[in-house]
């Protein structure tokens, strides 16, 4: 119930079809759907999408409280795989780079950013 209040879902809503939730209301419905039965062990491939951070940081309070409970998730949210992950892996085409801490790994692969400028067609002569 406490991670369906973070979206805005409540009792009220419990009739509503799922087409007419928000993205962000229907991607938590889905992971809460998943938690349901207690599983010991949750798979995550990108579960929670690109949903407003404020909503990621008070639901991974809520999914790191559950006790028991085992979450393997691919993600690109570096931000989302540091507040639930202990362990991370590196994988480049399918291959294993490296295995670690989430924090450690993130201080071996700080953020590179190639940047090309490819000027428009007449910049040049506005100088």
């Amino acid at each position: 119930m406490e991670m369906l209040e973070i979206v805005g879902l409540s009792e009220k809503d419990y009739g509503k079809r799922i087409e007419t939730l928000s993205e962000t209301q229907t991607t938590i419905l889905k992971v809460v759907l998943g938690l349901i039965k207690k599983p010991k062990i949750m798979l995550m491939d990108n579960a929670l999408g690109e949903i407003d951070q404020k909503v990621i940081e008070e639901f991974t309070d809520i999914l790191n409280s559950i006790e028991g409970l085992t979450i393997i998730m691919v993600d690109r949210n570096i931000n989302l795989l540091n507040r639930i992950c202990e362990k991370a892996m590196i994988l480049v085409d399918g291959k294993l780079v490296d295995i670690g801490r989430v924090k450690d790994i993130l201080s071996d692969y700080p953020y590179k950013y190639d940047v090309e400028v490819a000027w428009k067609h007449g910049v040049d002569e506005m100088k």
